[in-house]
């Protein structure tokens, strides 16, 4: 009996594990598909190269597990989500234009403020 509960034990830490693992990288690729349509929102040819791209998976790890962190906190209001939403998006966003090249942040800096706006509102 006891191995059967240590058994099950073990399997449902290994699938709470895995389901916490398939969120983190649904928010890191949402975050690269935002990214890249960011960018390429008015030039196609803005693309990443293979560099670009880990840099930036790395910078969308750390960025996703505390918006994730967010998102489990319980008892916050909206207005406190939003402001410490905001608070990481500034913060990793001189992160990501570092990664980028001249042309790319300035379809950042023009196409994200325009996201931005209408989270606010």
């Amino acid at each position: 009996m006891k191995k059967i509960v240590l058994f099950i034990a073990f399997i449902m830490g290994g699938m709470l594990a895995q389901a916490q693992s398939t969120q983190l990288e649904r928010a890191q690729a949402k975050e690269m598909d935002a990214l890249v349509k960011i960018i390429t929102f008015e030039h196609k040819n803005l693309t990443f190269n293979k560099n670009q791209e880990a840099k930036l998976e790395r910078i969308f790890f750390k960025k996703s597990t505390e918006v994730i962190a967010l998102r489990n906190k319980e008892d916050v209001s909206k207005s406190d989500y939003m402001n410490e939403y905001l608070r990481i998006q500034n913060k990793y966003e001189p992160m990501i234009e570092a990664v980028l090249s001249p042309a790319q942040k300035i379809a950042f800096r023009k196409n994200s403020k325009k996201k931005i706006k209408k989270l606010k509102d």
